[in-house]
């Protein structure tokens, strides 16, 4: 296969949606071969460039079934935003400017009042910014969490329809692998939820 016929396949069969950098393509073809776990030979093409065709060797084909028999090694993400979100706003709330009311309670009520606005309480105007507090955070965030996962259930699961997701076994993979993140994503929301009540003030 040529570089060419690579990239395309990646991005049909591996990675649909995604584009790959071609110049990436090659210098990981490049690496394969100073590794030799791969050859090369030039074609030559009368009206277009000459193209270069690559073959795996006995030693690729030894790394790419150690490769396939590994298990997945990398490390978890130490980087969450949503988790560095939920932080910032612990911090903001113990620090006294977070913890805003509720949306229902935000802003103008549907006949135009404030809502609070009689009292000074929620809602009234305040020269301190108030912040979404971790429960809002949290609210949020497991809010967008169902709504995903029940769009991904109904791609699975389409009404009379004989093949979920169209009977694709790429995209039916990835919409399970979608799905089980966004479950297991809600009940660590829940499981925030509970340490953040059980913490002291």
């Amino acid at each position: 296969m040529h570089g060419y016929e690579l990239k395309a396949a990646y991005e049909s069969d591996l990675a649909a949606g995604t584009t790959l950098n071609a110049g990436q393509v090659y210098q990981t073809l490049d690496r394969l071969l100073r590794d030799g776990l791969v050859t090369v030979r030039v074609v030559e093409q009368s009206v277009r460039p000459d193209r270069k065709v690559y073959t795996i060797t006995d030693a690729g084909r030894a790394s790419l079934a150690e490769w396939l028999a590994s298990p997945d090694a990398s490390p978890p993400a130490v980087r969450d935003e949503m988790l560095i979100k939920l932080l910032v706003a612990r911090r903001l709330s113990r620090a006294g400017v977070g913890d805003r009311p509720p949306a229902a309670c935000r802003g103008e009520t549907s006949d135009g009042a404030r809502c609070g606005a009689a009292g000074g309480g929620p809602g009234s105007t305040s020269s301190a910014e108030k912040f979404a507090g971790p429960n809002e955070v949290l609210r949020n965030e497991r809010r967008a969490c169902m709504a995903r996962l029940h769009e991904i259930n109904a791609a699975l699961h389409p009404r009379q329809a004989k093949d979920p997701a169209g009977g694709d076994v790429r995209t039916r993979l990835l919409l399970e692998l979608a799905a089980l993140r966004l479950e297991a994503q809600v009940k660590w929301l829940d499981r925030c939820e509970a340490i953040l009540r059980g913490e002291k003030p």
